[in-house]
């Protein structure tokens, strides 16, 4: 299937109407040690490339690893690192995918097309931060992402995998339905890196991608990211066929696959047929957000978050 077909979300959100914003997280049970601040650096990826990380949180409690969507960077997380609470219990870690936001812009079509070079920016990450078992977090294409680090590198050194609004590839492309032709057309606009069509495109994903219309805020801070990701390195992205259904009945550890129950583009019933083919998969539909869950819901998200960090690091779980 096309690598980006239903994992891309783009920053023309920015033309929706502002709403207020979302309410802040409740605070949640603290750890002991109090959260670092934020420590932003750049880390060398897969063949060289500089990839941009921002670390924060409490260093002494378990890792988590927060990985954006195709279009977007890691400021996407901004809901989550408002969240204090988050930062007193996790240890967390987001980056900008190669060719987005800080990250460098390779300009050859192979230093995309090689999978493993984004399973090397992942494991450098998790290298450069001294990461023991994180968990990942990955939203949209972040979801191939992280599929690829599983193909190269394995699970033994993961506790487990959130995967919000990807299936990463392990459902066989032939058996994965668009609840919209019309979200398709708009994604193949978006992927044409020419600037009408982009912008054809990303209007049209509008209503497909956010439950919610945006805040000046947040649209000027999508828009943003939308623009740090260039036109060839769309260009050299569109054409990814991957299938890593073969890995579905491999995966040993924790997967939890969350869903918005008005995203176009994954719908539940294959989510559920997936997670029920997985030895530890398992599903959580928010019935209210779109393809951008964790930002329509953050509340409910970042509990959501916390409960599956909470459970996957428990010596008694898998």
């Amino acid at each position: 299937m096309i690598r980006v077909a239903h994992a891309i979300a783009v920053g023309a959100l920015l033309l929706a109407t502002a709403t207020p914003a979302a309410t802040a997280a409740p605070a949640a049970t603290a750890t002991p040690a109090a959260p670092a601040e934020p420590d932003v650096r750049f880390v060398v990826g897969g063949g060289g490339v500089p990839i941009a990380i921002e670390e924060w949180g409490n260093r002494a409690a378990p890792a988590v690893v927060l990985i954006h969507g195709a279009g977007f960077a890691k400021e996407y997380w901004a809901p989550q690192h408002a969240d204090a609470a988050l930062a007193r219990r996790f240890h967390i870690v987001a980056f900008d995918l190669r060719g987005h936001g800080a990250s460098g812009k390779p300009w050859r079509e192979e230093d995309y097309a090689d999978t493993g070079l984004w399973a090397d920016d992942l494991a450098a990450v998790i290298a450069a931060a001294k990461l023991d078992r994180p968990t990942i977090v990955a939203w949209s294409m972040g979801g191939y992402a992280a599929i690829d680090y599983v193909r190269k590198f394995g699970t033994g050194s993961l506790a487990g995998l959130m995967m919000v609004s990807t299936t990463g590839g392990l459902i066989p492309a032939n058996k994965v339905v668009r609840a919209d032709p019309a979200y398709g057309r708009a994604n193949t606009d978006l992927m044409s890196g020419e600037l009408e069509r982009f912008a054809a495109g990303g209007e049209a994903l509008v209503p497909f991608m956010s439950s919610r219309t945006l805040s000046p805020a947040t649209r000027a801070a999508w828009s943003r990211q939308q623009f740090s990701w260039p036109v060839y390195s769309r260009r050299a992205m569109r054409g990814f066929r991957i299938d890593n259904a073969d890995l579905a009945r491999k995966l040993p550890l924790p997967i939890l696959f969350v869903v918005g129950g008005k995203d176009a583009a994954m719908p539940v019933a294959g989510l559920k047929t997936l997670a029920a083919s997985l030895p530890h998969g398992r599903v959580i539909n928010f019935a209210d957000a779109g393809h951008t869950v964790s930002a329509d819901t953050p509340v409910a998200f970042d509990a959501a978050l916390s409960r599956f960090v909470d459970d996957v690091q428990s010596p008694a779980k898998p």
